[in-house]
């Protein structure tokens, strides 16, 4: 919890109200973050399912063959007059050539993305959050004290993400030629979370109704 918000709390009532609001906080991110890394499906862009989508050659072939032809339809022109059709023509072959050349390096970040995803398929962090997921939120159930799970320990969702992020932005780099400023949303995330609990004040009454 943030000395921000520590700042405002009483005791009593009001940090166990702070402590409900901070779990469904939570979960609803859980959810959304493991919504990313459920199994593959038709009914899901989660990565496994682009990743898997990727390994099949049907897929992958239409994928390149737009990447192949992008420059295509393209209108070259240059300041502000328009060059004449031989010479568009053998700009746009010269530009369809640079973009062949450089799909071994379009290959390679896709298989670091599946590298990286594979790691995180395969950690304790993952299995431990769906499994809070399957037994506390998505079923809304007592959890099953016969079934084993992993425990969710304080950092390992900062971590999950900051992997999650990793993995997206190669694969969005590899498959959109352009990088996400994840950072950007970062600080805008942070600046809109001062704003919300620097306006926020609670209140509540003195008695304790437990």
């Amino acid at each position: 919890m943030s000395p921000l918000v520590v700042s405002k709390l009483p005791r009593g009532p009001a940090v166990r109200a702070y402590t409900a609001l901070q779990h469904d906080i939570v979960g609803y991110e859980l959810i959304r973050l493991g919504a990313a890394w459920d199994p593959v499906g038709t009914d899901r862009a989660s990565i496994p399912t682009i990743l898997a989508l990727m390994d099949s050659p049907a897929a992958f072939g239409i994928w390149l063959k737009d990447l192949e032809s992008a420059w295509d339809d393209v209108d070259i022109a240059s300041n502000g007059g328009e060059f004449d059709e031989e010479v568009r023509k053998l700009a746009r072959t010269s530009m369809r050539a640079e973009q062949v050349e450089r799909i071994p390096q379009i290959i390679g970040r896709l298989h670091s993305a599946a590298n990286r995803a594979d790691r995180v398929v395969a950690s304790r962090r993952l299995k431990a959050m769906k499994d809070w997921r399957h037994n506390n939120i998505a079923h809304n159930l007592v959890p099953d004290p016969r079934k084993a799970a992993d425990k969710v320990f304080y950092g390992d969702l900062g971590a999950l993400l900051f992997a999650t992020v990793s993995v997206v932005r190669r694969l969005h780099l590899s498959l959109n030629d352009r990088d996400m400023d994840f950072q950007q949303a970062f600080r805008g995330a942070r600046r809109h979370s001062k704003t919300l609990w620097s306006g926020t004040h609670f209140s509540f009454p003195d008695h304790d109704d437990d």
